[in-house]
């Protein structure tokens, strides 16, 4: 597979020879693909076991003046006696949401991380799995806790209770937290994995598809998707954001390459 992998990042025209390996080999080496370009994110999880500055002040912007009607008291969240507001959902980020409220409804997946805050505690949900992931009793800090302060991204006092709890959750459930991360990476880098290289092959196909079957370009393109994902990796750990673009551009140019060479033996074949 090294000898395989080294090919496609540097000799495009040998994507075609490797193409005619059986498709559990060109699996494998689609996998290997997917786990390298999910690497950034998975060297993340495991290192920070807490939240970080930017990700605390992206938190307080999110719950910045908006009315949160309920407080916890012995043990229980409850609705204010004033309040008309039943649930209250907030997108923290385009990867965590979280809805709060004292019935429990239909749980629904919406983002990555999805958190519900209840009667009796707070759950995470991931792929229709639900794990109580705190249990209110267990943090003398939320104790009697009026939820309403959360508007003030400046109670200082409030905030510091709140990310102490979120702290000693993520330590506590540090592997969970590996597991339902990495395993939506895997599904996500899967998809545009797929999404790229067919996306080539069908280019390639509409330019050079009177000899030769989509699939046969596609098997070849798997291969050319080497340089996106290096270019992904020298991304996420250099910060060279430009390298996504440059390494997307290359494996474009080497489906082309592939996809040529396969146009050209096909004519070969038919000539002889």
């Amino acid at each position: 597979m090294i000898r395989i992998f080294i090919d496609s990042l540097v000799s495009p025209k040998e994507n075609v020879k490797h193409s005619k390996l059986p498709w559990w080999k060109i699996l494998i080496f689609f996998m290997i693909l997917v786990l390298l370009s999910l690497l950034p994110s998975l060297v993340s999880t495991i290192l920070n076991d807490h939240i970080d500055t930017s990700q605390k002040n992206l938190i307080r912007s999110a719950f910045q003046g908006k009315d949160v009607p309920f407080v916890i008291e012995d043990g229980v969240l409850k609705k204010k006696e004033d309040s008309t507001i039943d649930a209250l959902e907030v997108s923290v980020s385009n990867q965590i949401y979280l809805k709060i409220s004292v019935e429990e409804e239909q749980w629904n997946s919406k983002f990555q991380i999805n958190l519900f805050m209840v009667s009796d505690g707070v759950y995470m949900v991931s792929s229709g799995r639900k794990t109580k992931i705190l249990n209110y009793m267990d943090f003398p800090m939320l104790q009697n806790i009026d939820l309403s302060r959360a508007k003030n991204r400046n109670d200082i006092t409030f905030w510091n209770h709140i990310f102490s709890v979120v702290d000693q959750i993520i330590k506590d459930h540090h592997v969970l937290t590996i597991i339902v991360m990495n395993a939506f990476y895997i599904v996500y880098w899967g998809f545009w994995l797929t999404f790229l290289s067919f996306s080539f092959s069908i280019f390639c196909f509409l330019r050079m598809g009177k000899y030769l079957k989509l699939t046969e370009i596609w098997r070849a393109n798997i291969f050319s998707l080497t340089p996106f994902v290096m270019g992904v990796l020298f991304s996420s750990f250099f910060g060279f954001t430009f390298c996504i673009y440059l390494g997307g551009l290359v494996s474009a140019i080497y489906s082309l390459i592939a996809g040529k060479q396969l146009f050209v033996d096909k004519v070969i074949d038919r000539r002889k």
